[in-house]
Formats: C-alpha cells, structure tokens, sequence
C-alpha cells in the first residue's frame, strides 16, 4: 500500500485575518474543513498539523488530528513552505523512521477544497511518471497575459509580449488557456522532495479546480465568502 502522509501546516500568527486558522467559519474552525477533507480522502493513510501556536495544537487535538509541534523558526511571515515540509519530513523520520511515499500538503486557507479533490490529484499522480500534482484554476479570459499591457516612461503602450498593439489577439475562444495555482493541494513523491527541495518536482501535472471552489483565505471579505458559500453547500460535501 503506498504511504500517503497529509501535512496541515497551520501557524499562529497571521496579519491580514488574525488567528485565520482557528477562526470560526460556518461555526467550525477554519482548519476543520481541511482535516476533515484529509481523513474523508481514501488514499492519505496519515494526517498531522504543523503548528507552533498551542491554542491550534489544541483544536487539531480535539478534531483527532495529530500534531507536530514545530520551532518557531519555521513559523515566520517569510519561512518558506518547503521548510515546513522539510521539517515535518526529517522530524518523522528521525524520530520514527517514517518516510511516506507521497506528500499532500493541505493548506487550512482553502476550505472549500474536499476529500474528492485530494483523491482526484492523488489519482493522477498515482497514476502518471509525474513528480508532483498541483491544485490549479482556469485565468479568466480578461485577464490572460495575452491581453495584458505594459506602458514605457513615456506612458506609450504595448502587450505584455512585447508585440506592438495590432497584433493583439482579439477573439477570446483564440486565447491560450492559462492557469494559476489556487493554494488547495500540492502533491509531491516524498523521494523528489528531498532530492530537488521542491515541492514541484522536474515534473508537474496540473489538477484544475473551479473558480468557485478556489477560494484561499487572505481577507475578512474572502473569509466572509468563504463561511456564505459553505453554509450553502449540502452537508453530505
């Protein structure tokens, strides 16, 4: 059976929506949504928090979440994920000599991510060469880099491409899809993220999620939509 470790990484302090993470949404923890999402999921085999803030420590606990306390090195404003990751990966297998095959890395800021979703990445990863699955969503036409300008200092504009405007491209159906990730599931073979320090790998496969259900937390407003939208979704999701 493959070994599929999901890390919550959940610190204390955060600037735009403060104690994000514990915060009630739709009258339960922000990061319930994500554990709950992590033990719905047919193939992650492990669950843990990473957090060095007490107060989460202690939800995670009564939601029968593990959790793994980390220093507060790796809990500032600019630590990068992959550190977190990495000390979750050493720390197990220092201390237990556990080292799953798969990473899920499940952020508490994307509620309305679900078991389905993680199955559905784990599946392609599982099921391709790939190194990794990234959660993505689609650029609205509006905004693809296709239609994007710059301006010079004289305020004299161009496309983004650096092509003179009459080239433009001007039917939206001609426009190259485009995607960014929306911060719900990142997917990694455990041995790729130790040899390349990346959570992407040199191979990485794209799962596309909705705009509807891409929603990540940086704000009260993002927060209040967040708490309308799963309100109105039925309780069996």
């Amino acid at each position: 059976m493959t070994e599929i470790l999901a890390i919550i990484p959940a610190r204390g302090g955060s600037k735009g929506v403060p104690r994000k993470n514990i915060r009630l949404v739709a009258g339960r923890p922000l990061i319930a949504y994500s554990i709950a999402a992590a033990h719905g999921s047919q193939h992650i085999t492990r669950t843990l928090v990473s957090t060095e803030d007490s107060e989460i420590a202690d939800v995670a606990r009564q939601l029968d979440c593990a959790v793994l306390m980390r220093p507060m090195e790796y809990a500032g404003d600019s630590t990068p994920m992959k550190a977190v990751v990495n000390h979750v990966v050493t720390t197990l297998r220092d201390t237990s000599a556990y080292e799953p095959d798969i990473l899920v890395l499940l952020q508490p800021t994307t509620p309305l991510r679900t078991s389905a979703h993680i199955d559905g990445a784990l599946n392609m990863l599982l099921n391709s060469p790939a190194d990794a699955v990234v959660s993505i969503v689609p650029v609205p036409g509006h905004f693809n880099p296709e239609w994007q300008l710059t301006a010079d200092a004289d305020g004299q504009l161009q496309l983004y491409n650096g092509k003179t405007l009459d080239k433009i491209i001007t039917r939206r159906q001609e426009l190259t899809s485009t995607f960014i990730r929306n911060g719900a599931i990142y997917a990694v073979r455990t041995q790729s993220f130790i040899q390349n320090a990346s959570l992407y790998g040199e191979r990485c496969l794209g799962y596309v999620m909705s705009n509807a259900e891409s929603i990540n937390i940086d704000s009260e407003d993002e927060l209040m939509l967040a708490d309308q939208k799963l309100r109105a979704r039925p309780q069996s999701s």
